[in-house]
């Protein structure tokens, strides 16, 4: 499995976001005004629509390829910023592309949303 994007971690990532060094230095509480939150779920939706092959609860499989990869980093780089407590990480694992979400246990409902939101249709 070779890791492509892992958040959080201390340093940036590659489009140059910072993250913070510990989910549990950033309180439980989403960011996003309503408006915001909307916008965020319908690009969530349209990634799962186009490439979500599978969901085994906070772990989702995606087809592999250049630009779904590009899409899924962009997201991960984003809900950093307004959910910093989530713990995002994107690999491949032979054809597929594999997002991980994890959090805190007061903060697995929010952990659990986001990935339900991939794949509501």
């Amino acid at each position: 499995m070779a890791e492509l994007s892992q958040l959080p971690t201390s340093e940036c990532c590659s489009a140059g976001a910072a993250v913070p060094s510990s989910p549990a230095d950033s309180p439980i509480a989403c960011a996003l005004d309503p408006t915001s939150l909307h916008d965020r779920l319908a690009v969530l939706r349209s990634i799962g629509m186009a490439a979500l092959v599978s969901r085994r609860g906070r772990e989702l499989r995606f087809r592999a390829d250049r630009e779904i990869r590009d899409r899924l980093e962009a997201a991960i780089i984003a809900e950093a910023k307004c959910c910093p407590f989530l713990e995002l990480s994107l690999t491949r694992a032979g054809e597929a592309l594999v997002l991980r979400i994890d959090a805190a246990p007061e903060a697995l409902p929010i952990a659990n949303e986001f990935a339900a939101a991939f794949d509501q249709s």
